[in-house]
């Protein structure tokens, strides 16, 4: 069967003018096709939700969240086989 797992991670702002940036890609270093056009995640995405300290929950995972934060900070991950 296909594997729907979630994960999530908690980035702290970048000290200075740093930056974070996750990139969604399959073990074939492909990027994942999804919904929303997205192939990586960072400091500068659209649309991004931050806490009140500053820091992003950013969600990894197959399926499209249905939750609006989670979808802002989505990241499409590959479905994995099991």
């Amino acid at each position: 069967g296909l594997s729907s797992r979630t994960a999530s991670s908690n980035f702290k702002p970048p000290p200075d003018e740093g930056h974070h940036q996750l990139l969604g890609i399959s073990r074939n270093q492909l990027f994942v096709p999804n919904a929303i056009d997205r192939d990586s995640f960072g400091g500068r995405t659209p649309g991004t939700v931050c806490g009140e300290d500053g820091s992003v929950e950013i969600f990894l995972q197959a399926e499209e969240p249905t939750d609006p934060v989670e979808r802002a900070n989505w990241l499409p991950a590959p479905v994995t086989a099991r």
